[in-house]
């Protein structure tokens, strides 16, 4: 009788573990857009800019730009890339001041393909 080697082991595929490929599984399923609008010393600070590069580098795509109460913000993604581009746009580039931040949570759509500064 032939017993079963991997009892009480955890089970790895290409050595990473099946617990771990399935929590990233699930959570890179879970699709998040979100809606911001950002007030305080956001103009003329390369605010778009670098919010561009960020959520770019992180594979978000929608868009960014100035408006008259400061600088807006669509953005859609897997949620804790979302969420690491909400904690940057609180802080800013280093010449900005970020007094307020408006959040509200929307339906993600398949619209966007890049994530561009509008004008």
């Amino acid at each position: 009788m032939q017993q079963d080697c991997n009892i009480g082991r955890p089970v790895e595929v290409w050595g990473i573990s099946l617990k771990n490929l399935i929590n990233k599984s699930i959570h890179q399923s879970i699709m998040k857009r979100i809606h911001l609008l950002i007030h305080g010393r956001v103009h003329g600070v390369f605010f778009r800019y670098n919010a561009q590069k960020r959520a770019r580098a992180l594979g978000i795509v929608g868009w960014v730009k100035n408006i008259e109460e400061g600088v807006e913000l669509v953005a859609q993604g897997e949620d804790r890339d979302v969420g690491m581009l909400v904690d940057y746009c609180r802080r800013g580039p280093l010449l900005s001041r970020v007094e307020d931040i408006e959040i509200t949570e929307e339906k993600p759509a398949d619209e966007f393909h890049d994530f561009e500064i509008r004008f």
